[in-house]
């Protein structure tokens, strides 16, 4: 009777260790993903934005300037 007292006690510690490993696993990938790859991704979206409406207007203008001499 006492070992399967044990044993209950054993698997609920490892459980709870085993969540508890978990979760920090889960807020460390988290917290990295927030702290390198998100502002990562944001500077690349931005400036692909940013290169992409320059561009257009540049373009824009070129095409406007070039077509509409007198």
């Amino acid at each position: 009777m006492h070992t399967y007292i044990y044993i209950y006690i054993y698997i609920y510690i490892y459980n709870t260790y085993n969540i508890h490993i978990h979760t920090s696993i889960h807020t460390s990938i988290h917290t990295y993903i927030h702290t390198y790859i998100h502002p990562y991704i944001h500077t690349y979206i931005h400036t692909y934005i940013h290169i992409y409406i320059h561009t257009y207007i540049h373009t824009y203008i070129y095409i406007y300037t070039h077509t509409h001499e007198t």
